[in-house]
């Protein structure tokens, strides 16, 4: 059952909790690896759907995302273009982690109404193929204007039904630490202004916690960049806590902490790893 079905299919009190595929420690004890750059690299192609990492066969992923497609959504909501849904589904998939606003999707894919365009978005994050944050403003009207950016539930699953996420590290990665979050944590954003970017914003009970930036590989052509976006987030959310998630570098720059993502998963997202 879906969510919303909970409050009308079952009678009296209920806790509902949520089911995630695998992650990174469960996926080690599943096919008996040890933490490491080699095994997260892995975890980033294969995903955490138990199935897929019994038979790794790409079409179970492609055909599960049409079973939601189809069954969870179309359906259920009496959709009957359901080809729609499906482009609607790979166009963001191709696109994790970029800026997107209902209105050019909407002309994109030739949708009848940026309406329709929201609706089939709130489909796809209902049924947990998606997840979508809103760009961080403190004012609730211009969080609703802005774009948006997507993540998928599951990495292998977005590779298997993109038509260029494939070869984008960055990107996976960057969905690789969106999901780690999620899994403790509902409000999160991302930060923006005319000249600089933080990937991840944490709020609990409505305040910033940490600003949190994902990064392949920190260089010389990037560094500048990736600092400052750190740090002007921190700074406009009056927040101390601020780390760069890499693949596999360990250090500290102007005292902002880089932890590979490898050992940053194996604790909750806010705990911090000791610098070597």
């Amino acid at each position: 059952m879906l969510s919303r079905e909970l409050g009308t299919r079952l009678t009296g009190r209920y806790l509902q909790m949520e089911l995630f595929p695998f992650n990174y420690v469960e996926y080690l004890n599943f096919k008996d690896l040890k933490a490491g750059s080699a095994s997260f690299k892995k975890y980033m192609n294969d995903g955490g759907f138990p199935e897929f990492l019994q038979a790794s066969n790409l079409d179970y992923l492609r055909t599960l995302l049409r079973d939601i497609i189809i069954r969870d959504i179309a359906v259920r909501r009496n959709i009957r273009n359901e080809h729609q849904l499906v482009r609607l589904a790979t166009h963001i998939l191709s696109n994790i982690g970029k800026e997107f606003s209902f209105n050019n999707v909407t002309k994109l894919l030739s949708i009848k109404s940026v309406r329709s365009t929201i609706d089939f978005c709130d489909y796809l994050k209902e049924s947990y193929l998606i997840e979508m944050i809103p760009r961080h403003s403190y004012s609730i009207k211009q969080q609703i204007l802005n774009p948006k950016k997507a993540y998928c539930i599951d990495t292998a699953m977005a590779k298997a039904n993109s038509l260029s996420f494939n070869e984008d590290l960055g990107r996976m990665l960057e969905n690789m630490v969106f999901l780690h979050i999620r899994r403790s944590a509902k409000e999160i954003f991302y930060f923006k202004n005319q000249n600089t970017e933080c990937d991840f914003l944490v709020k609990q009970n409505g305040q910033v916690v940490s600003a949190i930036q994902s990064c392949w590989n920190i260089n010389e052509d990037n560094m500048k960049r990736e600092l400052e976006g750190l740090k002007l987030a921190m700074k406009s959310t009056r927040i101390s806590k601020g780390i760069i998630i890499t693949f596999d570098q360990e250090d500290e720059l102007d005292g902002i902490p880089l932890i590979p993502a490898w050992k940053w998963m194996q604790n909750d997202y806010l705990s911090l790893p000791t610098i070597r």
